[in-house]
């Protein structure tokens, strides 16, 4: 027995799904017994030896069903019994190191069997002959093998060669292309991309479009253009505006308290009591400017009344 292709068109023909499920199974394995050329000896209890050892059937009543309905010839010579597997080279690749045939062939004794022509640069495994019942069903296009159709909504973009830049990207594009590579400096990037085309000009592109988004892709995996840093989104104006300035400096303001609270609690008790006698001294310096600006200004005894005032509110 030798190894043999089984195609799946074997298991949806429907001339041989008329056949009984034990004449398809020894159709199968006659594949197997037969030489290079699809010829074997017609010994129906040595096939059955090789083919169906465990059923209780007879082969010789199974091999005529199978000639009837053309899949294999059986014909002798010169005393001897043969098979022809019709189909054979149309649907089998034998080893190129596999021993040639010393079975007379059909057509040599007058025997008409089907022969089966062979097309130019295609493997004989994959003729089919259209007055004959395929063995190989029609070969359906798989979703990966489909071509990618090109979105018409996107515009192309090109490289004109004589000015040496990319026509048709849009402001659109390039917004596009800041929201999705936030990292890259896309201005930037598609003059190195320019640059990189006309050092490389054996290597021209047919999708512009693609090459750059794949461009800057690359610069965002690799952590963006270097040095360059995204450009704040200005606050909005009228209200909204002066709503964001004012979260601005309240933000601001609570950050500065946050860092006085800090700074308080790693202070020692020997610095904060240092810390407060500077803060009372500072209140005395400023107090003793007002009362020297009022004696000035209205005299001594309107600056004891507030220094009196003072006291009493102390």
């Amino acid at each position: 027995m030798r190894a043999r292709n089984i195609k799946p068109g074997f298991f949806k023909n429907e001339e041989l799904a008329a056949c009984q499920p034990l004449s398809r199974l020894l159709f199968a394995g006659l594949w197997g017994m037969a030489d290079r050329e699809g010829r074997l000896e017609d010994r129906p209890k040595r096939i059955k030896a090789e083919v169906l050892p465990y059923d209780d059937a007879k082969v010789d009543p199974l091999l005529d069903e199978l000639a009837g309905k053309k899949f294999i010839t059986r014909y002798g010579v010169n005393g001897c019994r043969y098979i022809q597997i019709n189909t054979f080279t149309s649907h089998q690749n034998p080893h190129k190191k596999e021993r040639s045939s010393t079975i007379p062939a059909p057509k040599e004794h007058g025997i008409n069997t089907i022969q089966y022509p062979k097309k130019p640069n295609i493997s004989p495994a994959d003729i089919l002959n259209p007055d004959t019942v395929s063995l190989k069903p029609e070969k359906e296009e798989s979703p990966e093998q489909k071509k990618p159709v090109r979105d018409p909504r996107l515009p192309q973009i090109d490289f004109n060669w004589e000015t040496k830049e990319f026509t048709d990207i849009t402001e659109e594009d390039r917004q596009g292309w800041a929201g999705a590579y936030p990292a890259v400096d896309i201005d930037q990037e598609i003059k190195k991309a320019r640059e990189w085309l006309l050092s490389n000009p054996e290597r021209k592109k047919k999708r512009y479009r693609r090459f750059i988004t794949q461009w800057l892709a690359r610069t965002q995996e690799h952590g963006g253009t270097k040095g360059y840093q995204p450009k704040k989104p200005p606050l909005p104006a009228g209200p909204a505006r002066t709503e964001a300035k004012g979260r601005s400096e309240w933000d601001a303001a609570e950050a500065e308290r946050q860092e006085a609270d800090r700074r308080w609690r790693e202070l020692d008790a020997y610095d904060r009591q240092s810390y407060l006698d500077k803060a009372q001294a500072d209140l005395r310096t400023k107090w003793f400017g007002v009362e020297t600006v009022a004696f000035l200004i209205f005299g001594e005894e309107t600056a004891e009344r507030k220094h009196e005032s003072h006291s009493d509110h102390s």
